[in-house]
């Protein structure tokens, strides 16, 4: 509360007592947790929604998709995929490796199995296709969303530590930047 002195300072036209500067460091502590809190929850509202976010990590899908670029897929069942569409799909040969192509060829009907379906699939940056087989009732991702450049903020929730650990890290961040910024004054 200010004093009688400055009240009276005041209404004599004296200069009032130079006034403190804010310090921006509280205000980007302040800012930074709230970002890391939007990502947060906008990471879980992807995740309800059974909509999954992934990173482009090689050049064969551009240039639609650069690496680290980030997609945005969800699931779709395999008998409604069509040709123009970009996909992600496990790697037809090797394992936990998944793969985001465009779909150029689909076929059902001999020589393919009743019930399984061949997909043509090829990178826009590719020299060949590949074509490999799933069952019709069959999953693969739809992409939904890209947003160029954005995927290495979202690296740590790829890594190979587990998705919990990596948003408890976040969230400890953000609390420590805010602890701090309270604190420090």
């Amino acid at each position: 509360m200010p004093s009688v002195e400055a009240y009276w300072a005041a209404l004599q036209g004296a200069p009032a007592a130079p006034r403190r500067r804010a310090r921006a460091g509280p205000m980007l502590g302040w800012l930074a947790t709230a970002l890391v809190v939007a990502l947060a929850l906008a990471y879980g509202a992807l995740r309800l929604a059974d909509w999954q976010p992934l990173t482009i990590v090689t050049g064969s899908m551009r240039p639609t998709y650069s690496p680290g670029d980030l997609i945005v897929v969800s699931p779709q069942r395999a008998s409604a995929v069509r040709p123009g569409e970009v996909i992600t799909f496990a790697h037809p040969r090797r394992r936990g490796r998944t793969l985001t192509h465009r779909v150029v060829n689909v076929q059902s009907g001999p020589p393919v199995a009743p019930g399984w379906l061949a997909i043509t699939t090829k990178g826009d940056a590719n020299p060949a296709p590949e074509r490999w087989t799933i069952r019709a009732d069959g999953t693969v991702g739809r992409v939904r969303a890209h947003v160029p450049g954005i995927g290495q903020l979202a690296a740590p929730l790829h890594a190979d530590m587990p998705r919990g650990v990596a948003i408890a890290a976040l969230t400890l961040l953000a609390a420590s930047l805010a602890l701090w910024g309270i604190w420090r004054r």
